[in-house]
Parts: C-alpha cells; sequence; structure tokens
C-alpha cells in the first residue's frame, strides 16, 4: 500500500469446499484463510480487522497521495517472467534474482533508508528517475542497453550491478551499453573475496566481471586480485556506478556500502533514520503526507525520523 498500490485483496479470506470433484486442490481450499471452511475465525481474524479499520480511516486519504522515490529499481520483465519456463537455466534465474535482487539489491535500497519505486525498464520508453538501481544477469536486449545509457548521459544517476551486459535474449553477441562506454568486460567465475570501498568482501562464490578500458578521471571502487570490478565515472550529464558483482543481504556491510555507493552519486534521502534498522515509506502531496515507520526486529528499535515538507 505504502509503494502504491491502491487495491487490496486477500487471498483468501475465507476456505470452503468444492463440490462434485470441481476442485482444483481436491474437496478442501483453506490457504491460511481467516475464515475457515467450517465457519470459525482464526486467531489473525482479529488483526485483519484491525488492517481493515486502519485502511478504512486512512486509505482513501493515502491513496490520493503519490509515494516518494529517491531512487526506482530497473525492472527487466525477462528475468522475472519463469513461471512457464523449465530447466537449468530457468532454475538458474529464479535463484540467482531471489538471492541479488530480492533479497539483495532491493532489500539494501529500504534498509540504507532510501524511499524506493520501480521502473519498467522494457516497457517506459525514456526513463526518468531521480536516480535508478538496477539488477543485471546474464542478458538485456539491445534497446534497453540503449535506454540505460542514455538515462545516465541525459543526467541519471545510475547504479549497474551484477553479471555485465554481453548478449542479448536470444544468446547473440549484445554489447552497446559496454562498448559505447569503451569498458571490455572479463568474467570471473567462483569469487569468495573481492575489496569494496576499502574492505574485504565476501561474495560467496559469485561470478564477476572486471573491467578495463577505464578513462583517467575514472574512480575504482572495488578491485579484484589488482583488476578493478567497480567503477564510478561522470558519463554525458550524468553519472554511473557500474559494479561487475551482486548485492546480498548476507551481512550487515552491504547497507553502509549502499549507502556509500548513492552518496557518490549525489542521491539525496528524503526521509532520515539515523541508522540502518527501521525502514520508512513515505507518501505525499503538497499539503500533508502519510509516513510508515516499520521495525522488522523482535526488539524495540530507537531511532530518529527526519523528513522535510
Amino acid at each position: 500500500f505504502m509503494s502504491g498500490v491502491n487495491g487490496l485483496n486477500c487471498y483468501m479470506f475465507a476456505g470452503g469446499t468444492n463440490e462434485g470433484g470441481v476442485g482444483q486442490f481436491g474437496l478442501y481450499h483453506e490457504w491460511q484463510a481467516p475464515v475457515a471452511s467450517d465457519g470459525r475465525l482464526r486467531s489473525h481474524f482479529k488483526s485483519l480487522t484491525k488492517f481493515g479499520e486502519f485502511i478504512n480511516g486512512i486509505g482513501a486519504s493515502a491513496a490520493a497521495m503519490a509515494p516518494v522515490a529517491d531512487l526506482d529499481l530497473g525492472f527487466y520483465s525477462e528475468y522475472y517472467n519463469t513461471e512457464y519456463l523449465d530447466g537449468p537455466m530457468a532454475d538458474r534465474l529464479f535463484a540467482v534474482r531471489n538471492e541479488f535482487f530480492f533479497d539483495g539489491l532491493a532489500r539494501q535500497a529500504y534498509l540504507a533508508g532510501y524511499q524506493t519505486g520501480l521502473v519498467d525498464i522494457k516497457k517506459t520508453p525514456a526513463i526518468k528517475a531521480p536516480a535508478l538501481a538496477v539488477f543485471s544477469t546474464l542478458f538485456m536486449d539491445a534497446a534497453s542497453q540503449h535506454k540505460l545509457l542514455a538515462y545516465a548521459n541525459n543526467g541519471g544517476k545510475l547504479i549497474f550491478c551484477g553479471e555485465t551486459l554481453l548478449m542479448d535474449e536470444g544468446w547473440n553477441p549484445c554489447s552497446p551499453f559496454l562498448d559505447s562506454l569503451k569498458f571490455k568486460a572479463e568474467k570471473v567465475r567462483g569469487v569468495r573475496t573481492i575489496e569494496f570501498l576499502g574492505k574485504e568482501t565476501y561474495l560467496h562464490n559469485q561470478d564477476i566481471n572486471t573491467f578495463s578500458g577505464l578513462l583517467q578521471d575514472d574512480k575504482v571502487i572495488a578491485v579484484y586480485k589488482g583488476k578493478p570490478c567497480g567503477i564510478v565515472r561522470l558519463t554525458g550529464k550524468g553519472s554511473l556506478c557500474l559494479l561487475g558483482f551482486h548485492f546480498s543481504d548476507k551481512f550487515d556491510y552491504f547497507k553502509p556500502a549502499f549507502d556509500d555507493i548513492c552518496q557518490e552519486l549525489k542521491v539525496r534521502k528524503t526521509v532520515e533514520t539515523g541508522g540502518y534498522d527501521l525502514v520508512t515509506m513515505l507518501r505525499r502531496d503538497k499539503d500533508s503526507g502519510f509516513l510508515l515507520v516499520a521495525n522488522y526486529h523482535d526488539d524495540v528499535t530507537p531511532g530518529r525520523i527526519a523528513t522535510e515538507f
């Protein structure tokens, strides 16, 4: 809801029975429903009632407010449309995106305190975002690569991490993103550690890319065995942070590392929490706003919330 979803549904609110053997899941279908198929109210019915009161109280007002975004995550649909695919490649896409996008880049953006939106790279004619963080694995079509480059050259702040784009979705050589920047990429398999922002950083046997073709003013922020694998560059009217590896949530030092990269590109936080333990989400209009503060720890967590209107 705080991310901008204005229509909420409950799957499923009440369990039931299917007569005549027509049920896809057999006779009964419950799926943790707050109302059981025999009419009993389960324990979480009370929590759902409170949520309904909350939505009915502020829902209409908050729904009229736009969600704030300090940066957008770049969504590339081909990495996620795997429901009807099978085989080793589909399994790899599923595993990599779960670990390094959902539990990696996306989670780090929220934990580091940035108001986070989403941009569909393929469907957006021209990307306009306050900053853009892109997770990459294996491939991307040429048109989408050109969009990312145009976004940075036109004044955008682009964070690109993962396996560098060298192929299109048909596995044909396709590297306009790197070629336009005059970078050459070399794949290194099964890397355990790199030096990232001056610290040894554990990558858990990732396949990474190192880069050559650097310009004199490029800033190297990550190195593997003396070869650059993380670079910050001013390009056109904008800036680019190119990382040849993925973010992870396995270790706490990735949170300040993501923050440091955003600060390097001058990405501004709308809401400050004084740390990395409280997640905030803000919707607002010119006159008012609604701020969600979430503490996902089991203990009371202190913090100082600051924002400007």
